[in-house]
């Protein structure tokens, strides 16, 4: 994967605070802000910049906490079905509590499942129903509901509970 801001920001780009709860972390671009790479015979990724409330790990789905704080992002809670257009994607690297870093908003990436079910390949992935927060869960077509917090496609199984699976993103 190649791509990068004019400012030589990539979509691995992190900035986390020197300590916890010092809040000087750098902001390196404007929050929102979306980089769009090529990812090989996989399309593009579109990456978007965001400030995070709380520490996600690679696969973890980022929500909006609120309109007041837009693009500061925290992880969809467990067992609570978000609607889709307050999903912004899922993190692909650690950023730390109060850091900034891209999340990948759409393109081939990672959704790690949650500590009740593995995310199995064929089927759309979505918040709602898993047991743990920031996870994703296949999404059950018995429950169905007009908003399904779909946040992707899975192309390759998680080997079990609360690991990773291969998915196409879509959070938009």
């Amino acid at each position: 994967m190649s791509g990068f801001t004019a400012a030589g920001i990539s979509p691995t780009t992190v900035t986390n605070e020197s300590t916890a709860g010092a809040d000087d972390a750098a902001q390196l671009a404007p929050l929102g802000f979306e980089l769009t790479v090529p990812d090989g015979d996989k399309g593009f990724q579109t990456w978007v910049y965001v400030k995070v409330s709380s520490n996600v790990a690679e696969g973890e789905i980022c929500m909006l906490i609120d309109e007041a704080t837009q693009y500061e992002v925290a992880l969809t809670p467990a067992g609570t079905m978000i609607p889709t257009q307050r999903i912004v994607g899922v993190a692909q690297h650690a950023i730390l509590d109060n850091g900034f870093g891209f999340i990948l908003k759409k393109g081939h990436g990672k959704i790690k499942s949650g500590a009740s079910a593995a995310i199995t390949k064929n089927n759309l992935v979505t918040t709602a129903g898993t047991t743990s927060a920031g996870r994703g869960l296949n999404w059950d077509t018995t429950t169905a509901s007009a908003d399904a917090s779909i946040v992707g496609y899975c192309a390759v199984d998680a080997s079990g509970i609360n690991a990773l699976a291969t998915c196409f993103v879509d959070c938009g």
